[in-house]
Order: C-alpha cells, then sequence, then structure tokens
C-alpha cells in the first residue's frame, strides 16, 4: 500500500523542528544555564526529580517553542550537566514526573515565557477565521 501523505519536510528537518534537542556542548551550555527568574521557577517545584524536569523543559523550551515528554536515559547527557551545574553532592534517583507535574511545568513555563497553551476557546477563534477567509 502507498503512502498518499504529502511530505514536505525530510525526516532530519522534522527532527530539527519537532523531536527533543540533541544540545552539543556549546548548546547545552546556552540553553541549561538558566536565569535567575528561570532558576527560581524550577525550585519552585516541589522535588528534585520535578526540578531537574522543569531545567529541561525551560532549556527545551527555549530552544524550539514546544514541550517534550521524555524519558530520562533520551536526555542523560543534559541531566548529567544539570546535576553539575544545580544540584552537586544530591542523590538523583531518576523516576518519572506525574502527568499532573508535567502539565503544571508546561504551564508555569509558558506563562513565564508569555505564551498561551491551546484551550478549546481558541477553537471559535479558528472557526471564525475559517468561515472569515476570501477566497482569491
Amino acid at each position: 500500500m502507498r503512502n498518499r501523505q504529502l511530505n514536505i519536510l525530510s525526516k532530519v528537518e522534522h527532527a530539527a523542528l519537532y523531536e527533543i534537542p540533541d544540545f552539543d556542548d556549546e548548546q547545552r551550555r546556552q540553553y541549561l544555564n538558566l536565569t535567575s527568574e528561570e532558576q527560581a521557577l524550577m525550585r519552585s517545584r516541589p522535588t528534585l526529580v520535578a526540578q531537574v524536569y522543569c531545567t529541561l523543559q525551560i532549556a527545551y523550551f527555549k530552544a524550539k517553542h514546544l514541550f517534550f515528554r521524555f524519558d530520562w536515559d533520551e536526555v542523560a547527557e543534559d541531566v548529567a550537566f544539570v546535576l553539575e551545574e544545580y544540584f552537586t553532592d544530591q542523590a538523583f534517583v531518576p523516576i518519572p514526573i506525574t502527568k499532573h507535574q508535567y502539565y503544571d511545568q508546561c504551564g508555569l513555563i509558558a506563562k513565564y515565557f508569555d505564551y498561551k497553551l491551546w484551550s478549546t476557546a481558541f477553537r471559535v477563534l479558528t472557526t471564525f477565521v475559517r468561515k472569515s477567509s476570501v477566497r482569491l
């Protein structure tokens, strides 16, 4: 069976836009060195695991303006950087964060960067735009 979907982006281009950033050492320093305000946001999280996850989400959001769900082994180098930078001498046990923690972090980070998360309230706007579009 043939795939009839239109492919606009190559796999490499799609990965560059939509997959978890694959930081090199310079990018790690650029995105994972948080400002004092970003550190305050990160430190507002209740546990070490949530703080590390939040740090990564802040960095990945700064890089791609997207949020990601990830397993700790996918981001091991970034975790090592964060632990060395902000949590030296603390024992880190990489357990998953809850769905509630994830969405709470996304909301806080989006608000911090003055973004709005998708809401069903926006559906009215998209419907209005579609109906009021003029065809040429």
